[in-house]
């Protein structure tokens, strides 16, 4: 069961009503029996108001509130006009007026004087005598694949005072020879594995024996004349040799030669 607002609030003004109209007989009839009555009551002579009924015509319930959404737009502050009178002034431009420039007095240069060359002399060159290495000093290897060639060659060396070394063919050599670098270089043009020329190629492309004396022993001395002189071999020896021969191109090649050096 559902009411609607006009009975609703038709129940809620007869409620009040009766609160209205009964309240106050409630409250004396509750205080009566709260209070306890005197020895002599008197009697209550005043007449009671006659009940007065009141209009029963229903009444209109209040119209609906209008709420308004949209506020009035609020006005914006106007802005503070400063008069004229108390604005800053524009700053002024001055113009810059460039100063003028002073005249210097040009001076006439200096004669310029010409350069006088002095050649100095050469220093006086200075020759060194050095003194031939004595047999003893002396390492002399022998490279030579035959056995018979290089115990007959070590022995007339040691026997004019020469220290000697043997190897069988030219890598032999080349092994020796970065142990200990001889003074002078005996060699064969056939051997096995690397022969005379390579080995003299070898000696001739490293610093430290490029300067070591060769001499080459061979048969054909003018067929390997030419490949010798290319390859920078001192001596070609060609077979048959005497001994004395022999000798005196190591001696030969252990002559030093006068070296001359600038006096510095």
């Amino acid at each position: 069961m559902s009411f609607s607002l006009p009975w609703i609030l038709l129940i809620l003004l007869l409620v009040w009503l009766i609160a209205r109209l009964l309240g106050p007989a409630v409250l004396r009839a509750f205080y009566r029996w709260r209070t306890p009555a005197p020895e002599h009551p008197q009697e209550d002579t005043q007449p009671l108001a006659p009940f007065t009924a009141l209009p029963t015509e229903p009444v209109e319930p209040p119209g609906p509130i209008n709420i308004p959404t949209e506020l009035a737009p609020v006005e914006q502050p106007k802005p503070i006009e400063i008069p004229a009178e108390l604005e800053p002034p524009e700053p002024l431009e001055i113009p810059t007026v460039p100063a003028p420039l002073e005249e210097v007095p040009s001076t006439p240069a200096a004669p310029v004087e010409a350069a006088v060359v002095i050649e100095e002399a050469p220093p006086p060159l200075i020759i060194t005598k050095l003194t031939p290495r004595s047999p003893e000093q002396t390492l002399v290897l022998v490279a030579d694949d035959s056995k018979v060639v290089r115990v007959k060659t070590s022995r007339l060396l040691a026997k004019h005072g020469y220290q000697v070394s043997l190897a069988e063919d030219g890598s032999e050599a080349a092994r020796q020879m970065a142990q200990a670098l001889p003074h002078v270089l005996i060699t064969d043009v056939e051997m096995p594995g690397m022969d005379g020329f390579e080995l003299s190629r070898h000696m001739r492309g490293l610093a430290d024996s490029a300067h070591i004396p060769i001499i080459m022993v061979t048969s054909a001395q003018e067929k390997y004349a030419d490949q010798a002189e290319k390859v920078g071999i001192n001596v070609v020896l060609g077979k048959p040799y005497s001994d004395e021969e022999l000798i005196a191109h190591v001696a030969a090649s252990l002559q030093p030669h006068n070296e001359v050096q600038p006096n510095v």
